[in-house]
């Protein structure tokens, strides 16, 4: 009997942290996508991955920092790393590795313009 509660209880204990690992992730993502709306940039795959998990002191407490990688493309024809740390679902760091755009070449339709006419001859 006590065998049977005890795989219940851990079972029920894989489930919330199986739920708690994907509420983190649909965090991650949103945080991503607002990044790279920010920055004009493409989230490529429409995905962030755990990439790192660390064990850090952080507003005086230990927490539990999860590292999210996710890839970028400035012009749709690279590819760009980049990661986000989040502790206590919000995000605590950032790291880009692509360069960034000045808030002309973002906000600029003018450049847009030109950017999809570039695009769009590379595919012919």
């Amino acid at each position: 009997m006590i065998n049977e509660w005890l795989f219940l209880l851990g079972l029920m204990a894989a489930i919330g942290l199986w739920l708690a690992a994907m509420r983190n992730r649909e965090r991650a993502l949103h945080a991503a996508r607002g990044i790279c709306k920010t920055q004009g940039v493409q989230l490529l795959d429409e995905s962030v991955g755990l990439s790192g998990l660390r064990l850090r002191r952080h507003d005086g407490l230990p927490q539990w920092m999860l590292r999210y990688a996710f890839e970028v493309s400035l012009d749709g024809q690279d590819r760009h790393a980049g990661h986000l740390w989040m502790a206590g679902g919000r995000v605590t760091g950032l790291h880009t590795g692509w360069p960034q755009r000045t808030l002309e070449e973002v906000a600029d339709p003018d450049h847009a313009v030109v950017d999809l006419l570039q695009r769009a001859r590379r595919l012919h």
